[in-house]
């Protein structure tokens, strides 16, 4: 079972990235509160994973953080939220921010999350509190190594995060109206991980 890969990234597009370790490439999956983090292409990465097996396939998750794999892990045991659903989860909001909802018993900000109802956040709302610690948000845990953001070419950026934001689930309308309405020049670096995470602070505001 593998817990943890260290690395060079050589592609990202997010949610996927391909970490090589010892001349094997592997297929990661990870939430934008991740690949916020993650360096440039040919940079070293470290993440924690998620290994996900079932009969049909085999799937890797990353973490750059031990609290945010563990809540993954957490999500994934309620009943409908697959792990499609929950990296989505984990790219709307981190570790510590979903803590703040469950026990605020605000539903409202969980069902601007594209694929959870009123039924699903309730459910969640239910089981999470049972599961999470009330202080954990507040107790330190070691993070992955992770180098600093790379810049994306400007000509690709858009394209980039419309795809990060279809693959977290929100329709491509959705996606489009929430990134052409952004103007890059005004962001703090002109890169697709910046790009996406204005266009979510957008959509589950809205």
């Amino acid at each position: 079972m593998i817990v943890r890969l260290t690395g060079t990234l050589i592609y990202k597009n997010p949610p996927f990235l391909f970490i090589e370790v010892q001349g094997v490439a592997y297929e990661v999956l990870a939430p934008m509160s991740t690949i916020y983090q993650c360096g440039a292409i040919n940079e070293s990465i470290s993440l924690f994973i998620h290994h996900l097996v079932r009969e049909d396939c085999q799937q890797l998750y990353g973490f750059s953080d031990l609290k945010d794999r563990e809540l993954f892990q957490n999500l994934i045991k309620v009943n409908g939220i697959g792990a499609k659903l929950a990296l989505t989860i984990l790219s709307a909001t981190d570790s510590e921010g979903f803590h703040r909802t469950i026990f605020s018993g605000d539903t409202s900000v969980l069902t601007k999350i594209p694929g959870i109802g009123k039924k699903t956040a309730e459910r969640l709302m239910m089981e999470m509190r049972d599961r999470l610690d009330k202080n954990a948000a507040l107790m330190p845990m070691p993070s992955a190594s992770i180098t600093n953001p790379e810049t994306d070419s400007s000509q690709s950026i858009q394209n980039d995060a419309i795809f990060a934001l279809e693959s977290l689930g929100y329709s491509m309308a959705q996606a489009q109206k929430a990134i052409l309405a952004i103007d890059c020049s005004q962001l703090d670096s002109p890169t697709s991980e910046a790009l996406i995470k204005k266009a979510l602070a957008e959509l589950t505001m809205a």
